[in-house]
């Protein structure tokens, strides 16, 4: 073993601690509605932010969102306002007691699938960029 070995070893440590991801995604999903996702997401959410974990939701459901209103945070706010460039992300997410930070998805938002792809993809780039911090 040379001089600089060790110190190689810390860098490629280092290098492949970079590498891992620095936040996982589940994603909670269903072909079939009122089976109870919203309720297992927020229950999920709120039993990895007892345990200390940074714990971010995106409500992805434009048609009847509303986990904001199961923390009990009425949002006047929701991701078609960032898509429709009227407000920036953190101008939208709520905060919860339990520290979970929300992304409310709005009701009714069938406009949202005529909006541009580049602005679909700047904002999801965006929201996965924050979630991560």
């Amino acid at each position: 073993m040379d001089q600089a070995q060790k110190l190689r070893q810390l860098v490629e440590r280092k290098r492949q601690d970079l590498l891992k991801p620095k936040f996982k995604v589940i994603t909670i999903s269903s072909g079939k509605g009122g089976v109870g996702k919203t309720s297992f997401v927020v229950n999920l959410a709120t039993s990895l932010a007892k345990r200390g974990l940074k714990v971010g939701i995106l409500d992805a459901d434009f048609g009847m969102a509303n986990v904001d209103i199961m923390f009990g945070c009425l949002s006047k706010n929701n991701i078609f306002d960032v898509f429709s460039g009227n407000k920036t992300l953190s101008e939208i997410i709520i905060r919860t007691e339990e520290g979970i930070e929300i992304i409310p998805g709005g009701s009714g938002l069938n406009k949202i699938y005529n909006i541009d792809e580049e602005k679909k993809t700047t904002t999801y780039t965006t929201i996965l960029r924050i979630l991560q911090l």
